[in-house]
């Protein structure tokens, strides 16, 4: 993690590592520094996918019920 913040460093970003419990996964974002905000320019996996893994589970979790 420490060599990827160096070169998200060199090119202007920074990242964050997010674990989104939802979906069990881990989320890194991109981000740009514009003045004293932080904007989140990328995610990834991005949160269409996180959501996607969340209903699956949902689903799969409600289909384990139903035949147990």
């Amino acid at each position: 993690m420490a060599k990827a913040e160096e070169v998200a460093q060199a090119f202007d970003r920074q990242i964050r590592f997010r674990f989104r419990e939802e979906a069990n996964e881990f989320q890194v974002e991109v981000l740009e520094k514009d003045g004293s905000e932080e904007k989140v320019i990328r995610k990834i996996p991005p949160d269409s996918v996180i959501n996607f893994i969340e209903h699956v589970q949902e689903m799969f979790g409600a289909l384990i019920d139903v035949e147990a």
